[in-house]
């Protein structure tokens, strides 16, 4: 069908179909859905920084253009390569932006993931979380390869 976007290339205001099938086996009544509509929320409240721990915040994106829905995860790294952990996940949202909260201090490998139609997309990036601090501005352009 022309026209139809990917998920994570939808944005504020687009509409979305959904398709639903019945099995017509002789055996009972089809059904059709009329309209539906869906809300996505994707605020939370903001939890409470600890005092000695730190953030990482950013934007995913393809090209220029935000990634919503973008799977990412942020690996306590060690010298000598090792992600030793610990691991938190999120997601980025509307607008690409993603967050950690209450991080204990050292490296992270900050590494973010699509799979659409169109294939992987990823990216990743190697930050220094201080007590205290937050990095900020930590953008994932992600590409295939």
């Amino acid at each position: 069908m022309s026209g139809l976007k990917p998920l994570s290339f939808l944005e504020p205001g687009d509409n979305v179909r959904a398709f639903f099938y019945s099995p017509d086996d002789g055996q009972g009544t089809g059904f059709f859905v009329d309209s539906i509509s869906l809300t996505f929320c994707t605020t939370q409240p903001e939890p409470e920084q600890e005092p000695d721990k730190g953030r990482i915040s950013g934007r995913t994106q393809r090209g220029s253009q935000p990634l919503v829905g973008a799977t990412v995860w942020a690996y306590a790294f060690a010298e000598d390569g090792s992600t030793p952990g610990p691991v938190s996940k999120t997601y980025s949202i509307q607008d690409g932006t993603y967050r950690f909260y209450n991080l204990q201090p050292g490296i992270y490998l900050v590494y973010a993931e699509i799979v659409d139609a169109g294939g992987t997309f990823s990216d990743v990036r190697l930050v220094e979380v201080r007590a205290g601090t937050e990095v900020r501005n930590v953008i994932l352009n992600l590409q295939t390869g």
